[in-house]
C-alpha cells in the first residue's frame, strides 16, 4: 500500500495540473506522419482491445473527478502511435491487441512503478546477421573500445553543456566544467582504450558533474498538512540508502532521474533493434552482468541530456507532497501524470535530437 505525503485533498489537483502541463506538449506537437509521437496511457484501469477492426484505448483514473480519454486507431492511420507506453498502470488488453500491434508494427512498453522498462512486444524488428557479425568483430578487435571512447566524450561533451545552462549559478559549476574538460583532454589523447581506462575517465568527470547539483535547493508548496523529509529541500546524491544501487530511490530526483532514464532506455532500444543490432552485445558493459549492454552503452551520451529535463523541472517549477508517494518500504514514487509529463519530455527531446541528427 502507498501513501501520499499529505492530505489526498490536494492530489486531484496536482494531477489536474501536470494533465494540463501534458496537454501544453501534445498541442505543440506537428508531427508529419513519419514523425508520429507515442501514446502514452497511465493509472488504473487502463484497457486496450480491437473493435471492428479498430485499436480502441481508453486511459485510465488518477484521480477524481476525472474526464476519462478514448483513443481509436484504423490500420493504417497516419496518426498511429509510434509505440504504446502504459505507465503506472492496471488495467487489462486482449490477445486480439497483440496481433493488431503486430501488424501495424507497433512496440507496446510498460513501465513500473519504479522505472523498470519492460518492452512486451518488439513487432517488427529481428538482428541483421551482418550488423551482429560486425558487433563481434569490433569486439574481437578493439574496435569497440574505440566507438565507447567516442560515446563517452560526447557524454561529457553534453554533460558540459547541460552545466552551462543551468538557470541558477552554483560555486563548483566552473571548476567542474574545467575538470570535466580536463577529463575530456585526457581521453582525447588516451592511447591505451580499454574499458577500465575509459571507465575511469569517465568516473572522474561524472563525481565533478554531480558534485554540482548536490545542495540545488527544491522549492515545495508550503502546507502545514505536508510532511516533507528534511532531505527532500535538496538535491543530494545518487545512490540510494535503501540498496546498493540508485534504484528504488527514495528521493524525489533519483525516482524523476530513474523514470526518465527508463523511458531513454525503451527508444534506443527500439532505435538499435530497428538498425538490426543486437542489444545484447555490448562496448563496454558486460554482456553477462547486463542483459541489454548496447542499449546501456549508448544511452551514455543522452544521460546529461536527460539530466537538463529534470534541473530544469527542478528550477522552474514548485512541487509538492502530493507529487509523490512513498511506499511502506521506504521507496518514492511519483504521481502517475507527473510520470506520464516527464515521459513525454523526454519523447520530445530524443525526437529533437534525432531531427538534428
Amino acid at each position: 500500500m502507498e501513501k501520499s505525503l499529505e492530505i489526498t485533498d490536494n492530489w486531484p489537483k496536482r494531477s489536474e495540473y501536470w494533465t494540463a502541463q501534458s496537454q501544453k506538449i501534445t498541442k505543440r506537437k506537428h508531427y508529419s506522419p513519419r514523425n508520429r509521437h507515442p501514446l502514452i496511457l497511465n493509472g488504473h484501469g487502463v484497457a486496450l482491445s480491437v473493435d471492428r477492426g479498430t485499436l480502441f484505448c481508453r486511459n485510465g483514473f488518477t484521480h477524481y473527478p476525472q474526464n476519462r480519454e478514448e483513443f481509436r486507431y484504423f490500420r493504417g492511420d497516419p496518426d498511429l502511435p509510434t509505440r504504446i507506453i502504459i505507465s503506472n498502470a492496471s488495467g487489462v488488453i486482449s490477445f486480439s491487441v497483440l496481433h493488431w500491434l503486430s501488424e501495424q508494427k507497433i512496440p507496446l512498453i510498460q513501465l513500473s512503478w519504479d522505472g523498470d522498462p519492460i518492452i512486451v512486444s518488439e513487432f517488427g524488428y529481428s538482428a541483421n546477421a551482418k550488423i551482429v557479425a560486425t558487433q563481434y568483430k569490433k569486439l574481437e578487435s578493439g574496435a569497440a573500445n574505440g566507438e565507447f571512447a567516442n560515446l563517452i566524450m560526447e557524454k561529457l561533451e553534453n554533460s558540459i553543456s547541460t552545466l552551462s545552462k543551468l538557470r541558477k549559478d552554483t560555486n563548483n559549476r566552473e571548476a567542474a566544467i574545467s575538470q570535466i574538460r580536463r577529463q575530456q583532454e585526457k581521453l582525447r589523447r588516451l592511447k591505451d582504450l580499454s574499458n577500465a581506462n575509459i571507465q575511469g575517465i569517465e568516473g572522474q568527470a561524472a563525481a565533478a558533474y554531480f558534485d554540482v547539483w548536490r545542495g540545488i535547493s527544491i522549492n515545495w508548496h508550503k502546507s502545514k498538512r505536508a510532511i516533507i523529509p528534511a532531505d527532500w529541500t535538496h538535491i543530494g546524491g545518487r545512490r540510494s540508502a535503501l540498496g546498493t544501487t540508485n534504484r528504488n530511490a527514495r528521493h524525489p530526483i533519483n525516482a524523476m532521474l530513474n523514470y526518465a532514464y527508463a523511458v531513454l532506455f525503451t527508444q534506443v532500444k527500439i532505435q538499435l533493434l530497428a538498425k538490426g543490432f543486437d542489444p545484447s552485445i555490448g562496448l563496454s558493459h558486460a554482456i553477462k552482468k547486463y542483459r541489454d549492454a548496447l542499449v546501456l552503452d549508448y544511452m551514455e551520451p543522452l544521460r546529461p541530456v536527460v539530466d537538463a529535463i529534470i534541473l530544469d523541472i527542478i528550477f522552474l517549477e514548485k512541487l509538492s507532497a502530493s507529487d509523490f508517494n512513498i511506499t511502506q518500504e521506504g521507496y518514492c514514487r511519483l504521481n502517475p501524470q507527473f510520470a506520464k509529463l516527464i515521459a513525454q519530455r523526454v519523447e520530445a527531446m530524443l525526437h529533437s535530437h534525432r531531427a538534428r541528427a
